[in-house]
């Protein structure tokens, strides 16, 4: 009988322990869809095309003048490439089921999974390959607005938490300005 009364409250302790930490859940700034996922170093871009003549060649020292996540307008930082291709802005529902993502810039075309050689049209439904953001990728995104430009993956120092962040992608043209 003992230790059957041992064993329920053993039980009933670990329950309570239980029950009293709160369930993790990441910070994300929903305001800015900050949480921006990094970028292999090695993820190859045979499929893109490098840049001929960019207005900010490879190393080029930049100053970041848009915010498309916290942290990043006015940041300093190196362009790591830089790409001549389609950038699109999008909206789309993320598959976490999180509020709907409006105007994101940017996804290119070769992270179209209906890739096609010419750009898609303003209202176009096509699906992403990209997962730049948490729930991105393999969702429907509505096409925005469409820009045959040069777009760079850059390395900068977050202003907000002073923290590296590498490899970050995609900045266009009109979103830098040199050091």
């Amino acid at each position: 009988m003992m230790k059957n009364l041992m064993f329920i409250c053993t039980v009933a302790g670990a329950l309570l322990l239980a029950g009293c930490e709160e369930p993790y859940e990441p910070k994300v700034d929903k305001e800015h869809n900050t949480e921006m996922k990094s970028l292999p170093s090695d993820q190859g871009f045979s499929d893109y095309k490098t840049a001929d003549n960019p207005a900010f060649p490879t190393n080029s020292k930049v100053v970041i003048n848009s915010e498309p996540i916290k942290g990043i307008k006015g940041a300093t930082g190196t362009v790591v490439a830089a790409f001549d291709t389609i950038a699109y802005s999008v909206s789309y529902t993320p598959s976490t089921g999180s509020a709907q993502v409006r105007d994101y810039k940017w996804i290119v075309n070769e992270e179209l999974v209906d890739e096609n050689d010419v750009a898609f049209d303003v209202g176009d439904k096509v699906v992403t390959s990209a997962d730049h953001q948490q729930g991105m990728k393999n969702t429907e995104v509505t096409i925005e607005t469409v820009r045959p430009t040069t777009v760079y993956i850059v390395d900068y120092v977050d202003t907000a938490a002073n923290k590296k962040v590498n490899r970050y992608k995609w900045l266009i043209e009109e979103d830098l300005s040199k050091e």
